[in-house]
């Protein structure tokens, strides 16, 4: 397993706009999207609006984001993109907290 976050594996903004998203789960705090893609590599986003004020922040949840999918990739199937939307910031802004949530998403869209 490769614990590397590649250029490849990044999802670009032209993909992310010709892609047809379906929902896959949802927390509190974040949102999780999946479409089928033609490559056989699984791609990620993460999008945070910018009503959630203050760059700093929602440059520290992307990161947080980015770095647990980094370390998750085995759990995401291939030939799909995936996109992370951040609808509010959670009351923690630490790797814990963060990482405990994204799993439950991953965990709530592998039931599915």
């Amino acid at each position: 397993m490769q614990l590397t976050f590649s250029k490849n594996e990044r999802l670009g903004r032209r993909d992310f706009r010709r892609a047809r998203w379906t929902k896959r789960g949802s927390t509190t705090h974040f949102l999780l999207f999946e479409s089928r893609n033609e490559a056989s590599r699984k791609r990620f986003g993460v999008v945070i609006q910018r009503k959630i004020k203050g760059a700093v922040v929602r440059n520290r949840i992307r990161r947080l984001i980015k770095e647990f999918l980094r370390l998750n990739k085995h759990l995401f199937r291939d030939s799909h993109d995936y996109s992370v939307r951040v609808t509010r910031l959670p009351e923690r802004i630490r790797w814990d907290a963060v990482s405990e949530e994204m799993q439950a998403l991953v965990a709530g869209t592998l039931r599915q």
